[in-house]
């Protein structure tokens, strides 16, 4: 399988490789190029250079065969369980390699190497998104594309579309905004109560997907503080320290383990309230907090520091 060859990374630790259905390639390098923002340590892009490159060659060669500038996506995010588009352009995996190649090209620079290959390919993502996913009269990024029959364009996404392609600075300031009012306009809204507790409260679900099925249509925490973080992105501080305090009130407080960081919430339809400090949601408090409510953003490969606060208005 064309999938477990040159790039592929294994979720196993020291040399222990197996094949597995998840795709744990797009999260990992994405947290690797964070982290170079973050230290600037340019040794370690240095030594990171060819998993780098072997990690960009194999996702091209494997989810965008048709070379459209769109990828396909399959177990690849925190939905992976019964999420799939059978060889579609989908929006967050485009993303994802939106970000990676326009990172690959400024680590290139800073190694002396040839970095042309990738700032062509984010170039031509970038273009195929805006051209084939956008959908410039209702103002959000369809959730992907068929690769077969008609082409269809499946136009009613999830919060993963919206926050990676934020994340991923793929919009622009005005499209960033639209995407940010998809949130509000079009994902289901569930009140967040408890007795004595103020109004206003709230949670929201990853879609509007109906039936309900696991990993589609859930009420996840870290999808929840992602899509705040995105929020906080394009300047909706107060729609964004709203939903992110909801998320850690429902949680922390008013769950059935004090403090805990749940991985799936009460107001899960099926599911309710599910494990305890799981990964994803420790990682995204921890972010979203850091990144979102106080605003701090490093960007240590261009020698910026971002500080852009999320403070709400009554601070």
């Amino acid at each position: 399988n064309a999938v477990f060859s040159s790039g592929y990374i294994s979720r196993n630790p020291n040399g222990d490789f197996k094949a597995h259905h998840y795709d744990m390639n797009l999260v990992y390098i994405d947290g690797l190029l964070r982290h170079l923002q973050w230290t600037g340590d340019t040794a370690y892009a240095r030594a990171s250079w060819p998993l780098l490159q072997r990690h960009l060659d194999w996702e091209k060669r494997n989810f965008d065969m048709d070379g459209d500038g769109l990828y396909d996506s399959y177990a690849a995010i925190w939905a992976s369980d019964a999420l799939q588009y059978s060889g579609g352009g989908v929006a967050h995996s485009s993303a994802y390699n939106y970000w990676a190649n326009l990172m690959a090209a400024k680590i290139a620079k800073i190694l002396k190497q040839d970095g042309r290959i990738y700032e062509q390919e984010a170039a031509k993502i970038l273009k195929a998104m805006n051209e084939k996913l956008w959908l410039s009269k209702k103002g959000w990024y369809a959730e992907f594309k068929d690769l077969l029959g008609n082409q269809l364009l499946h136009e009613a996404a999830a919060l993963w579309t919206v926050y990676h392609s934020v994340d991923s600075e793929v919009p622009d300031p005005f499209q960033a905004y639209q995407s940010s009012k998809f949130i509000d306009n079009q994902i289901p809204h569930i009140p967040v109560r408890a007795k004595q507790l103020e109004n206003g409260l709230f949670t929201v679900s990853t879609s509007n997907w109906m039936p309900y099925i696991w990993s589609l249509n859930v009420v996840a925490m870290a999808e929840v503080l992602h899509t705040a973080l995105a929020q906080w992105q394009t300047g909706e501080k107060e729609n964004a320290f709203q939903l992110w305090k909801s998320a850690l009130i429902e949680s922390m407080y008013l769950g059935n383990s004090a403090g805990n960081l749940v991985q799936v919430s009460f107001y899960d339809a099926i599911r309710g309230e599910t494990y305890r400090d799981f990964a994803d949601p420790v990682a995204m408090t921890a972010r979203s907090l850091v990144e979102g409510l106080y605003g701090i953003t490093p960007k240590a490969l261009d020698h910026q520091l971002l500080i852009r606060p999320g403070f709400p208005k009554q601070w």
